[in-house]
């Protein structure tokens, strides 16, 4: 069952070129309001003001900042589920990213249903 938008907690999306950021908002325009963080700094900032339901980590960040920002967001009290959207489908770099917190790591270009459904699987209710 799809709760509605106003039912849901946001999503917060981390890195990404603006093409593949107006794909995401299209994706959970309906189910979710998405928030954007252009970098790891930025999206700490976002989750110490707000509840997010998941965070959508765009990799890879510049310097690996994308491992980096998964161990920031383990060590928050309660830390939102991250899914990892990448072009890498090297299994040690997605062997990396679930023991650094990922739920789930999703290969770049993505499904859109499939990436709805890990969403919807993991994310914090309200």
């Amino acid at each position: 069952m799809l709760l509605a938008r106003s039912k849901r907690l946001p999503l917060l999306a981390v890195g990404g070129d603006c093409d593949l950021r107006k794909l995401l908002a299209g994706v959970f325009r309906k189910t979710h309001r998405l928030d954007f963080a252009a970098s790891p700094t930025a999206a700490l900032r976002h989750l110490a003001e707000k509840r997010y339901g998941a965070v959508l980590v765009i990799g890879p960040l510049p310097d690996g900042g994308e491992w980096e920002l998964m161990d920031a967001i383990s060590r928050l009290g309660e830390n939102p589920p991250i899914v990892l959207l990448t072009t890498h489908s090297d299994p040690s770099a997605e062997q990396k990213a679930l023991r650094k917190g990922a739920v789930a790591v999703v290969l770049l270009p993505f499904d859109v249903r499939e990436l709805r459904r890990v969403v919807q699987a993991h994310e914090l209710q309200p």
